[in-house]
């Protein structure tokens, strides 16, 4: 069990620092054309937003980009690494080049990035303002759905790529959002985020 959530953290470093990595990047004044909301203020027919204000063009072809430069540097290190590149659930059945790191790293970014729109489209339809998840029982939810919806994305690349069982996925999910609240406190700690959960 262990070496499997090792080989995890081997695999999804690269997905893992682009968080971070874009996290500041969203704070920065670098690139701040892009700043705008995807839904571009639209309001529907409830008087809600789509999405809200929190979803940008910036972080969502931030996430895209970083993570897809990311996972080519991660791979070149690995190439370098017999141990490294044999944990990697990534290059069980692929070989790591340059293009083929650049197409899963594209895909996590992609998955990350896609799949935290449904949880905003359902808030806004409950009344849940972005960046918050709500009270009671339905506040509860959305704190631990916030925490693997875009790892569900991100493990069905791996599970796809690496071919891994259900069981597998499911733990990985779960592990993963572990890690994700882990990433939520350094990220509150360095003032990039309002709330760890």
């Amino acid at each position: 069990m262990l070496c499997e959530i090792s080989k995890m953290y081997v695999t999804l470093l690269p997905m893992i620092l682009t968080a971070i990595i874009n996290a500041l990047f969203c704070k920065s004044s670098i690139l701040n054309v892009l700043k705008v909301p995807i839904d571009r203020g639209k309001v529907l027919k409830d008087g809600r937003r789509l999405f809200g204000s929190n979803k940008t063009w910036k972080g969502f072809i931030g996430t895209i980009v970083i993570c897809s430069v990311l996972n080519i540097v991660w791979g070149g290190i690995s190439s370098l690494n017999q141990t490294l590149e044999n944990m990697n659930y990534m290059y069980v059945y692929y070989q790591n080049t340059w293009i083929y790191n650049m197409l899963t790293g594209f895909l996590f970014g992609a998955a990350y990035a896609v799949l935290e729109l449904p949880n905003s489209y359902i808030k806004r339809r409950l009344n849940i303002t972005s960046g918050n998840q709500g009270k009671g029982g339905i506040g509860t939810l959305f704190k631990i759905y916030d925490q693997v919806d875009s790892l569900i994305g991100v493990m069905l690349v791996v599970a796809i790529f690496g071919r891994l069982s259900f069981k597998i996925y499911v733990l990985y999910v779960i592990v993963g959002g572990v890690t994700h609240v882990a990433v939520n406190f350094i990220l509150f700690e360095l003032k990039l985020r309002k709330t760890i959960l």
